[in-house]
Parts: structure tokens; sequence; C-alpha cells
């Protein structure tokens, strides 16, 4: 399997398991989309400007980083 493709589910996979059982999905909108949103500006990018292997795992950590917040954030605990 290809190595970005991998990332590109990992993605999915976080978003995914994040969604689960929010306490208000508009919140959990607001959080998560700047992880959507990168994620397709990076998708568009990708056949013309590749970053290396390792800037595309730092950023899909971050991404785990939003979505738990974005989890947090909706149960109202806050980080």
């Amino acid at each position: 399997m290809n190595k970005y493709l991998t990332l590109v589910i990992l993605f999915f996979a976080g978003l995914v398991i994040s969604a689960i059982q929010p306490h208000d999905y508009f919140t959990w909108v607001l959080e998560v989309f700047p992880a959507i949103l990168g994620f397709l500006v990076l998708v568009v990018t990708f056949k013309y400007f590749r970053f290396t292997y390792l800037t595309y795992v730092f950023i899909l950590l971050h991404c785990y980083v939003l979505y738990r917040r974005a989890l947090y954030l909706c149960h109202g605990t806050g980080i």
C-alpha cells in the first residue's frame, strides 16, 4: 500500500473516531474544520508541490490534536 494512502486512511479514521458521540456537533465541526480544509489544500497541491513524508506525518499528528481538542470541547471539559 502506498505510504501516502496510509496517511489518508489514518486521517479519516481519526476523524470518524472523534465524531463518535460529541456533545455538540456544531462545535465539533467548527473545531475539525481547519483539519479538513488543510487536508483538501494538501490533496489539491500534492501533484504540483510535495512536502517530505515526515512533514505529512507531523501534519497528521496536528490533525489528531485538533480532533482530540474537538472531542474534549464538545464534552465541556476543555483541555
